[in-house]
């Protein structure tokens, strides 16, 4: 990733929204900098594995449910100047229309505010 296009991205977390990377190495020190917090999840390719390490890797409470809803509600309570790195493609790959559902909940809690940015990692 070049300075620009590490810039560009910087300043589209700013603003809201997931934002898709083909490597996030660069982006995550960037970030880390600034003083976000960053949470790198393990590798998974399913929904049991996306919701494992999504509340292992935000700390949700252990009574977390593993729909979209109980995602949503765990989300809220994650602190400012939270950023999450997601390795997406192998769940994308496996369960695509859950993928994009669950990417949806992503997105919307990355728009409702505090800062919270979603980095999906395409690296397999």
């Amino acid at each position: 990733m070049t300075g620009d296009d590490l810039e560009s991205t910087i300043r589209r977390i700013a603003s809201g929204g997931v934002v898709e990377v083909s490597d996030s190495t660069q982006l995550e020190q960037r970030l880390r900098l600034a003083g976000w917090n960053v949470r790198v999840l393990d590798h998974f390719s399913d929904r049991q594995g996306f919701y494992r390490n999504i509340a292992s890797g935000l700390d949700f409470p252990a009574y977390s449910g593993h729909n979209l809803d109980a995602l949503w509600d765990s989300l809220r309570a994650v602190p400012p100047k939270t950023a999450v790195i997601i390795f997406w493609q192998d769940f994308a790959a496996t369960d695509p229309a859950y993928a994009d559902r669950a990417r949806a909940v992503l997105t919307d809690r990355t728009q409702a505010g505090p800062e919270f940015a979603v980095i999906l990692d395409q690296r397999g």
